[in-house]
């Protein structure tokens, strides 16, 4: 499990979410959605980083299932984009600049944990490959 790069691919997009829902769900977060803004912005933005961060575990701990990691591995590509719309939304409505900003920050995590987790399933899916290439030899 930790020799494969994917492995460290998911680690650091789990990191990543984790920084963005321990940001989120301070009790400062009114400097980050601010009154203009719908709650269910927060709402939805909570679930996604959560539900995204789940199913980035439950990918890494699936190591010898690698057909299932690559659907959750989906999931969470899905979940991550949900957050990337609703924070593109939410940066949309922000008026102020310092507010904005930290928007950026967090929108820029959730743009790393994207990346890293689709080479995280390009890993995988090259590993399917592998496997099934050894198969065709036996």
């Amino acid at each position: 499990m930790i020799q494969r790069i994917q492995s460290l691919y998911l680690f650091i997009s789990i990191v990543c979410l984790s920084i963005f829902y321990i940001n989120i769900t301070q009790p400062v977060s009114k400097h980050y959605f601010p009154q203009v803004i719908i709650s269910q912005l927060k709402e939805i933005s909570l679930f996604a980083s959560l539900s995204s961060i789940f199913a980035l575990l439950t990918c890494l701990l699936l190591y010898k299932k690698i057909y299932q990691q690559v659907k959750i591995g989906q999931l969470a590509l899905f979940a991550n984009t949900l957050l990337l719309l609703t924070l593109s939304g939410s940066i949309y409505f922000v008026s102020s600049e310092s507010q904005s900003n930290a928007l950026y920050l967090l929108l820029t995590l959730n743009i790393v944990a994207i990346v890293f987790n689709i080479l995280a399933i390009k890993a995988i899916k090259k590993d399917i490959s592998i496997l099934r290439s050894v198969d065709r030899i036996r």
